[in-house]
């Protein structure tokens, strides 16, 4: 059994010791969910599940969509407006005009 105790003492000042290595791979394994976070936040996906669940819980309570979550918008824009036609438009074939009276007439 001293010669255990002895071999554990060794081992555990010797080349084999990995005390604190656990605080390095938890710090690792903190910066990468931390990382990953941002990524989320930067995608801009919170937002997007926003819009969609609102999109979804507006249709459940009126019955019809909202514009969001990708369904299409209640009021769809008018078409672009026209210019108004001419008043008096410009024939295309002028009247023929009559030719001059004869002597004086």
């Amino acid at each position: 059994m001293d010669r255990l105790r002895e071999w554990l003492k060794i081992d555990r000042a010797g080349k084999n010791n990995d005390e604190g290595a656990s605080y390095l791979e938890y710090l690792g394994l903190v910066c990468l969910a931390v990382l990953i976070f941002g990524a989320v936040i930067a995608a801009g996906i919170p937002g997007k599940i926003s819009n969609a669940i609102g999109g979804q819980i507006d249709k459940v309570t009126s019955g019809q969509p909202s514009g969001t979550a990708g369904s299409p918008p209640a009021n769809p824009p008018a078409a672009p407006a026209t210019s108004p036609p001419p008043a008096n438009p410009p024939a295309a074939n002028p009247p023929a005009t009559s030719p001059p009276p004869a002597n004086g007439q």
